[in-house]
């Protein structure tokens, strides 16, 4: 029923645009644009335990995207980018139809990047400062990286401006999914557990929930050029998963709500989030409750082809019986020497009650 229900939204979407389409100037040129880039990257734990090695260095990421206007107030997207590990599914970042109403409204179809967080927008390695993401992005306890769904966004103004994005479709879990060349991203909350309680097994691994979930949401934003703008989100969802071992199924209400803030004065730029979940899950004849908080700071300076950068982050999640909050630093310089390549060193030290772990992360992009 949900994968039937997704599919009459999309096409519900298609027939729309199919029929604007129609009475579109004839006359319009059709255009056709292709980038991508590839991301290597090394990176240095000390002390870390439970994985294979310390260090490592891969190929973390290799994406293409490709873009293609039919007409000119419709626009088809796909984006694919390659991680280590991943399912194919997983790879398929984007790919969707959006048809433009004016700046308004915009209509889009397909699968595509949630909007409630800017960065989750734009997380591709070569579009943001960092070599890592904040951990509200990577562990997507929050929301999820991309919907199959249908969205109307649009945008109010000049100088002052208001944007909106509301969308409803399906997504499959990507909680926990190991990234980077150890595997560490995206897997501390578990990772820090295994190591107070002594036993790796409870490190999740990189396996999504293959049952297709339904959820909703919207972000609202107010700025003011390109010097402020604030944000706020909100994402509902009922899932399931299955519990492989007993055969019976679990059943969650997630409820998240966010804000965020940017503010830019000449090349000085500060950004940040908060984010919190609360989830009820019912098993085993109970329903239980649990509240995830998190947020991050990250200040950042341009002097032409370098851009230093510092960032705090903050994570609270449950553990029985009592949540455990811990930070996250980083500090870091993103140097640009041409347009096409891009370097980024940065130092990370994590914070988790007694427990502590740094890092040293080094990337370079070649963008094409």
């Amino acid at each position: 029923m949900k994968r039937q229900f997704l599919l009459q939204l999309i096409f519900v979407f298609a027939i729309i645009t199919g029929t604007v389409s129609a009475q579109e100037n004839v006359e319009w040129e059709p255009q056709t644009n292709i980038t991508g880039y590839l991301a290597t990257q090394f990176e240095y734990f000390d002390g870390l335990k439970y994985f294979n090695r310390e260090y490592g260095i891969a190929l973390t990421e290799a994406g293409i995207l490709a873009s293609y206007k039919p007409l000119e107030k419709l626009e088809i997207k796909t984006v694919f980018v390659y991680r280590p590990n991943f399912s194919i599914d997983q790879m398929i970042n984007e790919v969707n139809a959006e048809y433009s109403f004016g700046d308004f409204l915009k209509v889009k179809g397909g699968r595509f990047l949630t909007p409630l967080s800017p960065m989750n927008t734009y997380y591709y390695s070569p579009v943001n400062n960092s070599a890592t993401l904040p951990m509200i992005i990577t562990s997507h306890e929050f929301f999820p990286l991309n919907m199959n769904g249908i969205s109307a966004n649009g945008s109010f103004g000049d100088d002052f401006k208001i944007g909106y994005d509301a969308f409803l479709g399906g997504f499959y879990n990507t909680l926990w999914l190991q990234t980077g060349a150890v595997g560490l991203f995206g897997s501390e909350n578990s990772y820090f557990a295994a190591v107070m309680n002594g036993d790796s097994s409870i490190i999740f691994g990189s396996d999504a929930n293959e049952d297709l979930q339904i959820g909703g949401g919207g972000h609202l934003t107010a700025s003011y050029k390109d010097n402020i703008a604030v944000g706020f989100g909100i994402f509902n969802s009922a899932e399931t998963m299955e519990n492989t071992q007993e055969g019976t199924y679990w059943y969650f209400d997630k409820l998240s709500y966010g804000a965020n803030l940017k503010l830019k004065f000449n090349t000085l730029k500060l950004i940040g989030e908060y984010w919190q979940t609360t989830v009820s899950f019912s098993f085993a004849g109970g329903t239980f409750e649990s509240k995830y908080k998190g947020g991050f700071a990250e200040l950042s300076n341009n002097f032409g082809k370098i851009t230093p950068y510092v960032r705090y982050e903050y994570r609270s999640v449950p553990v029985f019986p009592d949540d455990i909050d811990y930070s996250r630093y980083t500090v870091g310089i993103n140097y640009k020497p041409i347009f096409e390549t891009t370097i980024k060193l940065e130092y990370l030290y994590y914070k988790y009650q007694e427990l502590d772990q740094s890092g040293l992360v080094a990337t370079l992009i070649y963008s094409f």
